[in-house]
């Protein structure tokens, strides 16, 4: 009987880890196997934030659970997720036995954004400034790497344990990078470049900016890092190469370790945002892959955003940022919902669709696109303190203004959504 029972409980983990489960199984299963592998502390799953809470503090799971799915040893990747929950608890008691495992870590400015705050276990802030960014989306860390993990160190955490101020350990972290990143740069096309480390901390050489100032481009060097595997450089004046980057950073879309599409420009001062023209070839193409990662941006600070208003006892409503593609063009537009009789804060979109509930179906939902918007209805719309921007409206426009703004049915700016609205 034992030995029967011991078949059937690893028969349903194996069928467990070659399907697909639910966010909500995934995260349950975590959690039980985290106490399993010795986890004394209370642990919540929180569902909505799609987090574990702890006295630690917050474990995201939505780079897990992408990097699970994509798995082809789902077991082992498990495993790993597993023993990365533990990594606080074996970091070494001096920091000079830390300092040779030190790299710099280069994420997104919304998964560690320091003014808005994020409850630990204790309904506690969890985080501390941010003294690094690259072009105003893109943040710099300090990360221990074990083998099986890596675990991000935040300001308070090397004072407290260390003595450290978090400039030298980034400096000292970017110094152990450069050691590792001799092997050069791959080349598919003239004046284009691809990392070929693939080590998890390609993205993170964006910082080493004297090692990219040494390839050949056409005009400024312009890079991106659609995930942590993956650094693509390129000229400002290479149309080929910007257009294969725009293919690259396309396909790299779907991989785990997501970190960002907006390209930025490498100055004499750092890194900058880096746009092009409306006449160049590869516009459209870079639209799209912006309007894709500020909407991964805009999720990830919808959330800490709205744990801030409820901490504050706030009814303010944050607003989604939606996508539409067009199913001619392949373009994507992003959009936000203005509801009428509701304070809320919105993303800035490049449509704005305006929800009136109580009137009839046909007349429920109008929209504009964002400049005609914001140059009718600006005196309504209140910039807040955030990242991306966003901004505080209560009042809906009237009649006259939605007609100053040239409104007109929702599907006449969103052509992939003929039932907006149902």
């Amino acid at each position: 009987m034992a030995k029967r029972k011991m078949g059937d409980r690893q028969g349903r983990r194996k069928e467990w880890h070659e399907g697909t489960p639910s966010r909500d199984e995934f995260a349950k299963r975590l959690m039980d196997a985290i106490r399993r592998s010795g986890e004394t502390r209370s642990i919540r799953y929180d569902a909505e934030g799609f987090t574990l809470v702890s006295q630690k503090g917050e474990f995201n799971l939505a780079s897990a659970f992408r990097a699970y799915c994509h798995a082809r040893d789902r077991a082992r990747r498990f495993r790993n997720i597993v023993a990365s929950w533990f990594a606080d608890m074996r970091l070494p008691e001096k920091y000079e036995d830390v300092n040779p495992d030190l790299l710099p870590r280069v994420v997104r400015r919304t998964v560690y954004d320091a003014t808005l705050p994020r409850r630990d276990g204790d309904g506690g802030e969890a985080h501390g400034a941010m003294p690094w960014l690259i072009a105003d989306h893109l943040a710099v860390v300090a990360a221990y790497d074990f083998s099986e993990s890596i675990m991000t160190l935040m300001p308070q955490n090397l004072a407290a344990e260390w003595g450290v101020s978090y400039e030298k350990a980034l400096r000292d972290a970017c110094a152990n990078l450069l050691e590792i990143s001799e092997a050069p740069f791959e080349n598919p096309q003239p004046g284009l470049y691809v990392s070929p480390w693939r080590d998890n901390h390609d993205a993170s050489r964006l910082v080493l900016t004297n090692l990219i100032r040494r390839l050949d481009v056409q005009g400024d060097h312009v890079a991106m890092v659609p995930n942590r595997d993956t650094l693509l450089v390129t000229g400002s004046a290479d149309s080929a190469g910007l257009a294969r980057m725009a293919e690259l950073a396309m396909a790299a879309m779907d991989e785990p370790y997501w970190v960002s599409a907006l390209p930025v420009r490498l100055t004499d001062h750092g890194w900058v945002r880096f746009m092009l023209d409306a006449e160049h070839p590869s516009f459209q193409d870079f639209r799209s892959l912006r309007t894709r990662s500020i909407g991964v941006e805009y999720g990830e600070q919808q959330e800490t955003l709205s744990r801030r208003f409820e901490l504050e006892d706030s009814e303010t409503f944050v607003s989604s940022y939606f996508m539409s593609e067009n199913r001619e063009t392949r373009e994507y537009v992003g959009y936000c919902v203005w509801t009428d009789g509701v304070t809320q804060v919105l993303p800035r979109t490049d449509v704005v669709a305006f929800m009136f509930p109580d009137r009839p179906a046909e007349r429920r939902v109008v929209a504009a696109d964002w400049d005609s918007v914001f140059s009718t209805m600006a005196e309504s719309m209140t910039l807040i303190d955030s990242y991306p921007e966003r901004y505080l409206v209560s009042q809906s426009p009237t009649p006259d203004q939605l007609s100053a703004m040239g409104a007109q049915d929702a599907t006449e700016h969103l052509p992939g959504l003929s039932d907006f609205g149902d």
